[in-house]
């Protein structure tokens, strides 16, 4: 029988698999970003595929269990273009040249200052790694910009000010009309945030 790890936890999914006839193990709180954990989870349940749910993982771990026949959906790169912003960017912007906001990575005070300097304020300040609000500021005219250094590495974006913010979901299989790969997108999925947190999110969102 089919055996799948949940590294995090939602009912929805697990009744879903279940309704397939796959056996669901889903990870106590915390395996997920420690490989060492995850390699014995997988070996004591004989799992056939893990399928991350949580931004907190142990990519490094996830490349060693596909690299030893497991099936990671989605896959480790995947993971890892979700939770580190220099390399989502690299690949987003320089190798698949998509257009994006302009943007510099700092690792000190100095390329810090620097990056503010060139893209100008307001602009955004945000952890180089993970994908959530947590850790974003806004520098404006007159804030003290060396005092706003965290001390991490972290990415400097030019502000934009937009109207929405929407999430376009693809969706990649084979069709089974033509039994080749094909790309499906899903409707427009709204987001509102208020004091620096999501709120709310729908779907459809309306787009003229």
């Amino acid at each position: 029988m089919t055996s799948v790890l949940l590294l995090g936890r939602s009912a929805e999914l697990t009744a879903a698999f279940r309704r397939l006839g796959v056996t669901v193990h889903s990870a106590p709180a915390g395996a997920a970003s420690d490989g060492d954990q995850l390699r014995v989870l997988v070996t004591r349940h004989e799992v056939d595929h893990v399928v991350p749910l949580v931004e907190d993982v142990d990519v490094v771990g996830l490349e060693a269990l596909e690299d030893s026949g497991v099936d990671v959906v989605p896959s480790a790169k995947g993971c890892r273009l979700t939770v580190e912003r220099d390399t989502l960017r690299t690949v987003a912007n320089e190798e698949l040249g998509l257009p994006t906001t302009a943007y510099r990575f700092a690792d000190t005070r100095e390329e810090f200052e620097a990056a503010v300097e060139e893209l100008g304020l307001p602009c955004i300040v945000k952890p180089a790694r993970f994908s959530s609000e947590k850790g974003h500021r806004v520098l404006h005219e007159g804030d003290d910009i060396a005092a706003a250094w965290p001390d991490r590495r972290v990415m400097v974006e030019r502000f934009v000010d937009f109207d929405h913010e929407l999430t376009m979901l693809a969706v990649r299989s084979v069709d089974p009309a033509t039994g080749r790969l094909a790309t499906w997108f899903c409707e427009p999925v709204g987001h509102a945030h208020r004091g620096g947190k999501l709120a709310e999110a729908w779907q459809p969102m309306e787009v003229n």
